[in-house]
This record gives C-alpha cells, structure tokens and sequence, in this order.
C-alpha cells in the first residue's frame, strides 16, 4: 500500500564484499539474493538470516557488472558477465567454474534471462553486439551474435542493457549509448542467422524504437548534442510483459507502453472550420464535453493554483497530477500544469508541457492560454517552424489577445533567423552517418506515456530503474546524490527517497513477492529496505498523500530533487571533481547543501 511504501526504512546491511557492490539479483522465490562487486566475487545471500551462504571466486580480472540465476537449475547456476569482456557460468555446489565465454572485446554490461528458456541467455557488451548463449548446443556454437549494432548505428555504438518481455519471450528490449530503446523479435533474427552468417538485423525483426519526442528531434540541435551524452542504462519490463521502464543516462526516467503507439507531439493545430466557427468572444466558455469538478478535484486544483503563485512548481505539478487522476478530462488542470512545467525548466518539462498543451486543445480549443503556451513551448524546443504557425494560429484565431503576443512572436522570428544562418554556416559538417533505415526507425521511434524527475543518472552507466510493488505500481531508481527515489507510477508522485548509499545509488532490485527492496552502489554493502515502524536516519522521508497540505516533508524533498537537476546541468569536468571527493562552492550558482561528498572508491563505469 501507498502507506508501507512510504514507511519503508532500513531493514539490514548485508556486508561482505571489499568494494563497490554493481549487481544484484533474487532468486524466484527470493529465498536468496546474489551479489556481484568490483571485487571480482559473487556473494550468495541468505534472505531470511541476512547471512552469507557463499563468497564465491569467479575468476574474473575485471569488475563484475552483472549475476543472474539460470532458471530452473534450483538455484545452482549462476552467470556472471565482467569488464574483462568475460562471461562465466558457475556451479555454485561445487563453487567452480564450469565454462567461460570469450567472445566479447569490450566489457559486458548486462546479462538477460527468461524462465521458459532455462537452457539460454543473452548478453550485452560495449562491442556493440547483443549475443545468444544456447547451452544445448556443442562447443564452440554455444554463442553467436544475434545483433550488431555498429553497422547500422555507428562505428562506436555500444550495448549497454538488454531484458527478455516476461510474457512474450519473443520480445528482446535493448539499451545503448544513444536515447533510444530497440525492441526485436528473436524469432526473426535467429531465422535470419540460421539462413545464413550475416549478424547483421534483419529490418522486419525490428519491432519499435522507444525515444522522448523532445530528444528524437533535439539532435538536430548540434551545439547541445555537444554537451549531452546520453545512454540507456537500464531497461525493466513490468510485470504483465505490457511496459517498459527505461533509465536515460543525462536525462529523466521514463514509461513506454508497447500496446499503445504514441507519436511525438508537435502542436495541436485548429482546422479553418474550428477558427470560423468559434469567436474569440466565447473562448472562456466550457465546452460541453467537458464535465464539471467535483469538490475535491476542485480543492486540489486550487491547492496547486496556490502552490503555483508561492514559486512552488513541482508542488503544484504533483497536485494538478493528483487532480487529474479524478478528473483526467479537464482542460484547465493540463493547461495549468503546462505553466508549471515552463516554469520548473527541468529537464523534460518544456516537452512535458507541450503535450499537457496538446491535451488541453483536445479537450478545449478555445482555452487560449494553452494554445499561447503552446508556442512558447515550440520556441523553447527550437521548433521554429512549428512555432511560427502556432503563433500565427493563435493571432488570427484570439485577435483581441494578439498584442500579448507580439513579443513571443518577434522572439520566434529573431530565433528562427538567427539558427537558419547558423545551419547554414554549418553545412552540414555534422553528426556521424547512420544509415537510411535507422533513420527511419529513429523518426519513427514511440513516444513516453509518463516521465519520473528528481533523480541524476549522469555517472555511471549501471544505474538502474525498476518496477515496484505487487502490480508494478511504484517505479524506483537509484541517483548520482546516493538516493534511491520512489514514485507512484501513474500519478509520477514522488512518494519515497531513501538514502541508499553515501555516494551513488547503481543498483535497485525489487523482491519477487514481498515489499522489500535491496539497494546497493558505491558503498561496499548492500541494503534491505522494507516497511518500518518508526522512520529511520537513513530514510529523507516523504509527506502523506493524504495530507497534501503539510509542506514540511515536500521543501526538503523538493530541495534534493533540485539539487540533482543543477547537477546534471553542471560541466562535466565538476562532476567528475565532485565524485571524487573535491568539495565545490555550488552548483549552478547555488549553495548545494553543507554535508561533505564520499570519494568514489571505483572507476565509474
């Protein structure tokens, strides 16, 4: 329940490794709970005691990145994936290596299991190759490349995370060192490699591409790709094999569903029959599909209204979601979160605020602030086609509100001006080929149902993000800040932050059946997180929903959230200082707290 999550406290430290702890991984009853640490041991956990069962030497020489159990071996197999570019599978009676996996040159990132396949496993390695390990076959064809990147993306493509649909086995989600997720079907690919030797995908194998509408089109923007790196760290299916969680190294978390094909939002544009037939005189009118609010919705939207004039925008952002989920037709309540996305300017909120608008216009096309809004999104995206007919829209449609537009609209064209000369300076001198075909998919690419802000992923690239909850009805995510964050999945509500580590927060693993959660990243220890009596001096805490006038828990909470967002803005060289130990004034031009930074003990992945 929303109340045990939001008493979740420390449960127990599970200590034994020597270093940072980067993977974790329960068994299927979660009886037992496996570790895998820069120490180049796997530690196998006694859940219930909190004991160890087993330190196992792998024999890796390089930091193990990720340990999984192979289904159906009674939790006796054990695959370990390295920086050596090594991939080992381990009896764990015997505590003995019985086959090793050299295949890859470059380290391997994430291993992939599913329970109707106990025999096979995937991998992802910074080579750009997605492989597939089939024990039933005899050496050497127990591994082949069933994807390759690098041709069709680029010469530097590298895989980064990877996770088998757990009712559609067929369903291969795939994460690398750009914003996109790809999703294939095996069957295709493994008809394709068994036909011939080629390794590269076939095209009808490529299901979808997952991106933010925002970052699919901000590439065109050369100056800020310059300046932001992202990769996908991270990759979770939700229970019922229908959602898909990505972690977006330099950017927010974010909601895919593969049952519904939602296209980047432009700009909700009006026919020549809707500005003939509306007159400005009536654009304050309700339209009469729209119901009225109840007395609660009210309140909350008044609450948020409130929270919006007092500079509090993430405040009022959460309440307008909250009124949403009572009333999810109400124009105003999109339109009002809109202004206060605009205002908040984190990252994803400008985009954010674009659809909320879109909703709006859906819903009401005569709300002229949404539609004002609007073009003050498209300018800020750099859109500025689309913000010129947008504005050009909104003047002819609210002739006697033009006047409030005209310094936007100058503000438009001196932009619009200004970034056509400097393409054409440019002359196309500029991003690395991709070929037609991955162009096209990228266009293409699905859009985000909803995006979960307040955590940093811009360290590592083996921060995680999972489902959470007996219905995947919590999204949880470790930070950069060493906080593990919580939110309520469909009102995006940040409902826990816990402080999981005392540098950086990598991994999050969720327990298969009870409400407990295990954390690990930098520390050498693991955590166990479950509901507790009393709060805990490791857990920030968090205001009940029920009482979402107490502000107290919200400022603190808010503050940390901030506080993560000037530090993704920051240059990457201070980051680099500050996680390694080096006190720095402030970030962003503000004073980022009094306590001091834990040197990283290991190199950050």
């Amino acid at each position: 329940t929303k109340r045990q999550v939001e008493s979740l406290g420390l449960e127990c430290e599970l200590k034994g490794h020597t270093s940072c702890v980067n993977c974790l991984e329960w068994n299927t009853d979660g009886s037992v709970l496996a570790s895998g640490s820069d120490d180049q041991t796997a530690i196998i956990w006694d859940a219930l005691t909190h004991r160890k069962k087993l330190i196992h030497r792998t024999g890796h020489s390089g930091n193990i990145f990720s340990v999984k159990f192979l289904p159906q071996s009674n939790d006796g197999l054990l695959v370990t994936a390295a920086a050596d570019g090594e991939i080992r599978l381990h009896d764990l009676s015997r505590s003995e290596v019985i086959e090793e996996f050299r295949c890859n040159e470059k380290r391997v990132k994430r291993i992939s299991t599913t329970a109707d396949m106990p025999y096979m496993f995937w991998s992802a390695a910074e080579d750009g190759t997605i492989r597939q390990y089939d024990l039933r076959q005899s050496l050497p064809n127990r591994d082949m490349i069933l994807i390759n990147l690098r041709p069709a993306c680029s010469s530097h493509a590298e895989a980064k995370c990877l996770s088998i649909n757990p009712t559609q086995p067929h369903l291969l989600a795939v994460g690398c060192s750009d914003q996109y997720v790809r999703l294939y079907d095996v069957r295709k690919v493994t008809a394709r490699l068994e036909s011939q030797t080629s390794s590269t995908c076939p095209d009808n194998a490529t299901v979808h591409y997952f991106c933010p509408g925002h970052l699919n089109e901000q590439m065109t923007n050369k100056r800020m790709r310059r300046y932001r790196q992202f990769a996908v760290t991270y990759v979770a299916w939700s229970l019922d094999g229908q959602e898909l969680l990505v972690n977006l190294g330099g950017e927010q978390v974010y909601l895919y569903d593969i049952s519904d094909i939602r296209r980047p939002v432009h700009f909700n544009s009006m026919s020549t029959s809707d500005m003939e037939c509306r007159s400005d005189d009536t654009s304050s009118a309700i339209p009469s599909t729209v119901e009225p609010m109840s007395e609660h919705t009210m309140q909350l939207k008044l609450d948020g209204n409130t929270a919006f004039k007092q500079q509090q925008y993430s405040r009022a952002i959460y309440l307008y979601s909250e009124a949403m989920t009572r009333s999810p037709k109400q124009p105003v309540l999109y339109a009002n979160r809109a202004a206060a996305y605009l205002k908040r300017q984190w990252f994803g909120d400008v985009y954010a605020a674009l659809k909320d608008c879109y909703t709006a216009l859906s819903f009401d096309p005569s709300n002229h602030k949404a539609h004002l809004r609007q073009a003050n999104c498209l300018h800020q995206l750099k859109w500025y086609q689309l913000a010129r007919e947008c504005i050009r829209q909104f003047q002819q449609r609210f002739p006697t509100r033009a006047a409030k537009s005209q310094e936007l609209a100058r503000a438009i064209e001196e932009d619009a001006n200004r970034s056509s000369k400097s393409k054409e300076s440019a002359n196309g001198s500029d991003a690395e080929h991709t070929n037609s075909t991955e162009r096209d998919f990228q266009r293409l690419a699905i859009d985000f149902k909803y995006h979960y802000c307040g955590h940093c992923n811009t360290t590592t690239d083996i921060k995680e993000a999972t489902f959470f909850g007996g219905q995947s009805q919590y999204i949880a995510a470790g930070s950069d800040d060493g906080h593990c964050f919580i939110w309520d999945k469909q009102t995006t509500r940040l409902t826990q932050v816990i402080n999981g580590d005392d540098s950086i927060v990598n991994c999050v693993q969720p327990h298969p059946s009870q409400l407990l959660l295990a954390t690990s990243g930098i520390d050498p220890v693991i955590r166990l997180w479950s509901p507790q009596a009393e709060n805990h001096d490791r857990t920030v805490g968090y205001a009940s929903e029920r009482d979402h006038t107490d502000k107290s828990h919200f400022v603190r909470i808010d503050k940390i959230a901030s506080d993560n967002q000037k530090r993704m803005r920051s240059d990457p060289l201070e980051i680099m200082l500050l996680n390694m130990g080096m006190r720095l004034g402030s970030m962003g031009g503000e004073e980022s707290g009094d306590e001091e930074e834990a040197a990283v003990q290991c190199r950050p992945s």
